[in-house]
């Protein structure tokens, strides 16, 4: 018979204190039986007295392991039910899950040695861990704090924003075997460097430090959108995009981890892995993005870590911003820049390119004159500041809606000269060929001459980042140009039009387009033709026709046409009289019932009053410029003696002195040489022309 020698010190440490007390028989001393009614043994995680099998929550952590579930969130052999650290980013699950408080000697778990503790029905989960809510889920994501490897939805990682970025020396959001020292030797889901314990289940007494909370508001950084209450959201300190201003990171989690695609290195699986983001400023420190604590630090009515006093949302988990300050954020502002323009009509795109969309930009087009004057709404703006708002004169906003009721029209914007661009992103808003820059007196400013400031130009940045160019800007720190900023748009006649919608500004009978040195062949007043790339500077006259602006325009304007005696002879008569509101005044202006002068004003006809009929291919014909935007009209050529020699109608620059009238020379046969004269019908109701020519035939 062979016997065997069994040593209770090899595999053990000795024989247990209770040898021989065996309740059940099973030969296993009730000390570590974890059943010692029945046969067999039952593992107790927790050490608790309750084996896991009938155990609620086996690992003690105040989440019932009907939540964690079977899964093991980050893949570390440990499931959920069992691991103290669930997603491995330093946050043990006990402050993760909402129980921080109870877990009174901070060693990670809640249960006999905490102040206060009581489980009154036996079944392993403290009582007041018992909740019907579901636990934390601060960003609302659908992914419980515990489990979530940002918390806050800030592009920050939850294992940064508590102090341990140092211990993921992998940089891939958590703290596992693959850091240096992030091996958990007890097996309670606690990586050894933050586990003051790694020998046995959970911290230890006192292991467990506080959550990090920077600027002690009660809301640990990791749930904190503002974590130094500086005013400046973690998502911006943190170099991360945050186009609609809510403070949060958006878009879709395709691996569920919590970090969501837009800021996640690796959105094919658990963690960040391939991270290497480094914050712009520091979301710990208050003077670091920021200039310093907000005067209301600590009053927060949504609990989201934003003071209220720069918390664009105060009642749900997040900001919204609020670009013109109205109290109504932009999210539900039909205007949210208070330029009277609605966003609707606005749109989403960036007119001048300054990265400001034209919803948030008070000077879309960047031409020194702001939206709400080229907008139609500048009478409303009684403070002159740039904006409608509570500090203007008579403003209502009764629906709420963040738009002045003044402000709301069923027209569209103004497009003074009807070419499709509206004032407030036309460059050149009565197509005269000057553009708006130049005739508000803000073509200085404009030093690259491109017909707008901009960044391009010296002085040209905009501080305040609200459109308006600082050297154009009497407030460049502030949304808006301040309380009275905002001065008259130039209206050098006083007519009521200001010069960039007055086709003549000085109101001196020469059309603007003219004194500018620009053609008006068709005599209207405005440039005609195409604009192909849609800034309001046709092509005409733009020198850069592919791209928004006049990048190397050179034209210097003929005559001033803010003075009514260069280029013209004073004021007219009836200056101020204008019945279709174009500036021309009614004398001067052959159609007064529509903006423009009427085509056929015949600025640009000029008869050339010398021509040699002799076949050489050159001067051949007699010329009349632009003759052919007349097209009924009729030319009369008369001899010395008054007989008729030559009569067209249709003309069109064929003449080479034959002629086809009555005189004392065979029709057909070519004049002499000699003066003639002639009578021109432009076939438009206007006057008609009359001169001499001289046809020279040596």
């Amino acid at each position: 018979m062979i016997q065997i020698q069994r040593n209770p010190n090899s595999g053990g440490t000795g024989v247990v204190p209770d040898s021989g007390t065996d309740s059940d028989g099973d030969g296993i001393s009730d000390s570590v039986d974890g059943d010692d009614t029945a046969f067999g043994d039952f593992i107790d995680t927790d050490g608790d007295g309750i084996p896991d099998n009938i155990d609620v929550d086996d690992d003690n952590d105040g989440i019932p392991d009907s939540a964690e579930g079977t899964g093991d969130t980050d893949g570390d052999g440990i499931p959920d039910s069992l691991d103290l650290d669930s997603d491995n980013d330093g946050i043990l699950d006990v402050d993760e899950g909402g129980n921080g408080d109870l877990d009174t000697n901070g060693d990670g778990v809640i249960d006999s040695n905490d102040t206060g503790y009581v489980d009154s029905d036996n079944d392993g989960q403290a009582d007041d861990s018992v909740d019907t809510e579901e636990e934390p889920d601060t960003d609302g994501d659908g992914v419980p704090d515990y489990q979530d490897l940002d918390s806050d939805n800030d592009g920050i990682n939850d294992v940064i924003e508590n102090g341990n970025g140092d211990l993921d020396t992998n940089n891939d959001g958590v703290i596992d075997s693959n850091d240096t020292g992030g091996s958990d030797s007890d097996e309670d889901g606690i990586s050894d460097s933050v586990d003051s314990d790694s020998s046995n289940f959970g911290e230890g007494n006192g292991g467990e430090g506080d959550t990090v909370d920077t600027d002690g508001d009660g809301v640990p950084d990791y749930q904190d959108l503002d974590s130094d209450d500086d005013g400046i959201n973690d998502i911006t300190e943190g170099g991360n995009d945050d186009e609609d201003g809510n403070g949060l990171v958006d878009g879709p989690d395709s691996d569920g981890d919590g970090i969501l695609d837009e800021v996640d290195e690796d959105d094919s699986g658990f963690g960040d892995t391939g991270n290497t983001d480094v914050n712009d400023t520091d979301p710990t420190d208050p003077n670091s993005g920021g200039t310093g604590v907000v005067p209301d630090s600590g009053t927060d009515s949504d609990g989201d870590g934003i003071s209220d006093s720069v918390d664009g949302d105060d009642t749900g988990f997040g900001d919204f911003t609020d670009t013109d300050g109205d109290g109504i954020p932009d999210n539900i502002d039909v205007d949210d820049d208070n330029d009277g323009i609605p966003d609707s009509a606005e749109g989403t795109g960036d007119t001048d390119g300054d990265g400001i969309p034209d919803s948030l930009d008070l000077d879309s087009d960047n031409d020194g004159i702001l939206d709400v004057d080229e907008g139609g709404n500048g009478d409303l703006d009684t403070n002159g500041d740039g904006v409608i708002d509570s500090n203007d004169t008579g403003y209502v906003d009764s629906d709420n809606d963040g738009q002045a009721d003044g402000s709301v029209d069923t027209e569209e914007e103004p497009d003074t000269d009807g070419d499709g661009v509206p004032d407030y992103q036309d460059l050149d808003s009565d197509n005269d060929g000057i553009n708006d820059v130049i005739e508000n007196g803000n073509g200085d400013l404009d030093t690259n001459n491109d017909g707008v400031i901009d960044s391009n130009d010296t002085g040209g940045s905009d501080s305040d980042e609200d459109g308006i160019s600082d050297s154009v800007d009497s407030d460049s720190s502030n949304f808006g140009e301040g309380n009275g900023g905002e001065g008259d748009t130039v209206d050098t006649d006083g007519d009521g039009v200001p010069d960039y919608q007055d086709l003549d500004s000085d109101d001196d009978g020469i059309n603007d387009i003219t004194e500018g040195g620009n053609d008006d062949e068709d005599g209207n007043g405005i440039v005609d033709g195409p604009d192909s790339d849609g800034d309001g500077i046709l092509d005409e006259v733009d020198e850069d026709d592919s791209g928004f602006g006049d990048t190397g325009n050179t034209d210097v304007n003929d005559t001033d046409p803010t003075d009514p005696n260069s280029g013209g002879t004073g004021v007219l008569p009836d200056s101020g009289t204008d019945s279709d509101g174009d500036g021309i005044s009614d004398s001067a202006d052959l159609e007064n019932t529509v903006f423009g002068d009427a085509v056929g004003v015949d600025d640009c006809v000029i008869v050339y009053n010398e021509f040699t009929p002799n076949d050489d291919g050159s001067n051949d014909t007699l010329i009349i410029n632009c003759i052919e935007n007349y097209p009924n009209n009729t030319l009369e050529i008369f001899n010395r003696w008054g007989n008729l020699v030559y009569s067209k109608k249709q003309y069109k620059n064929t003449w080479d002195g034959t002629s086809n009238g009555r005189a004392n020379i065979q029709v057909e046969d070519k004049l002499p040489s000699g003066t003639y004269f002639y009578v021109l019908d432009l076939g438009n109701g206007n006057k008609v022309k009359r001169g001499w020519i001289y046809i020279n035939k040596d």
